[in-house]
């Protein structure tokens, strides 16, 4: 049985659209399916955090902010952190930080940018953090 021959034409056409699938695909999922850092996030606006965290849920914050003191720790879970905000307001705020990121050693007076999510009644819960 004889085979047709494929034009090269089409085979190029489908490598190309196939590219351009694959990606946009790839875009979208950086950008709106959880992929990103986070490191493109606004700045908390600590005033109106402070007037209403629970507003904020569901929302993704960066800080730039100074450890100030380790407030509790569970192995298991993670550990919250009093930070405090270095902008103008000088707010200080907790912020839990995942067992996920136990790596990060975290001593007072160091200076972070943490990317936080607003979860549960407005706790802030870090996402990442890199020092500055």
């Amino acid at each position: 049985m004889a085979r047709k021959k494929v034009s090269p034409l089409l085979t190029f056409g489908l490598i190309g659209i196939t590219a351009l699938v694959l990606g946009a695909g790839g875009i979208y999922f950086s950008q709106f399916a959880g992929g990103g850092t986070g490191h493109d996030a606004q700045m908390l606006d600590a005033a109106a955090y402070v007037e209403n965290a629970n507003s904020l849920n569901g929302n993704v914050y960066r800080l730039d902010a100074t450890i100030q003191n380790s407030l509790a720790s569970d192995w298991g879970s993670g550990r919250f952190v009093s930070v405090k905000l270095n902008d103008a307001s000088n707010t200080k705020v907790a912020v839990f930080v995942p067992a996920t990121l136990a790596q990060i050693n975290l001593q007072k007076g160091q200076r972070y940018q943490i990317v936080v999510a607003v979860v549960d009644h407005g706790l802030l819960k870090a996402k990442s953090l890199e020092k500055n």
